[in-house]
């Protein structure tokens, strides 16, 4: 491809900015064999997850990922005119992964309910008001079913 950016949708196919959202809502569309849930609270200089997963159809393996993300982060942008904004917003910046790079073995049957407790440290960089979890299941078929979650109690004790 001769301009970028460029992304997967889903694990798929390399596909230019302009292809995203078609590709997003077939997506979309597309049965989920569960459901997620999930808070996120802040404390003491930390952030603790709770995730709950239902199995909705069949059994789901895959993998639980759960990433830290902030928004709000002016920051130098290069524009496709060639320009370079200084005043950009950049938001869903990539801060961490909660559970490691590949996420954490994740199974649940239809009509289960299970549910997954971690904690992460803050970076004092970070803007807590700014931050929000977002979790989802992956396997070979792609994502599963992800969830967003709002960080409640939005500040950094001392």
């Amino acid at each position: 491809m001769e301009y970028q950016p460029v992304g997967l949708v889903n694990r798929h196919g390399a596909l230019n900015y302009s292809e995203w959202t078609d590709a997003v809502k077939n997506e979309l569309v597309k049965p989920t064999t569960l459901r997620l849930y999930g808070t996120a609270t802040t404390s003491g200089g930390s952030v603790t997850i709770e995730i709950t997963a239902e199995g909705t159809q069949g059994t789901t393996q895959g993998k639980l990922q759960v990433w830290l993300l902030e928004d709000g982060i002016k920051a130098l942008q290069l524009m496709p005119d060639g320009t370079a904004n200084q005043e950009y917003i950049h938001n869903h910046v990539f801060r961490t992964a909660v559970n490691g790079t590949w996420g954490e073995d994740f199974n649940v049957e239809e009509g289960k309910t299970i549910q997954r407790t971690m904690t992460q440290t803050l970076d004092s960089k970070w803007n807590p008001e700014q931050l929000c979890i977002v979790a989802f299941v992956y396997n070979d078929s792609g994502v599963q079913q992800t969830v967003k979650i709002k960080v409640e109690n939005l500040k950094l004790e001392t």
